[in-house]
């Protein structure tokens, strides 16, 4: 995300607000983003509910049991280094 855009179009009107939870330069988030009263920002826990959590587990153990199971992952991310 780039941070520098959101703030010219936030400035400029162009959009009504914002809320993040992810940042171009994780910690290192652009001070001039809290200053907006229509910004809303979260310290990168969206995720961090039970449901969201035990859903991330499943879907971990899912990929452990496909490849258990001499299958390719659902949601692999480097497939070239799956053979």
């Amino acid at each position: 995300m780039d941070e520098a855009a959101l703030i010219e179009v936030l400035k400029a009107g162009k959009i009504a607000g914002a809320g993040l939870d992810v940042y171009e330069n994780e910690s290192a988030i652009s001070p001039e983003l809290a200053t907006f009263d229509n910004v809303v920002l979260s310290p990168h826990v969206g995720s961090g509910t039970k449901e969201t959590r035990i859903g991330m587990f499943r879907e971990c153990m899912d990929g452990i049991i496909a490849i258990l199971d001499g299958k390719r992952p659902e949601n692999l991310i480097n497939p070239e280094v799956f053979s």
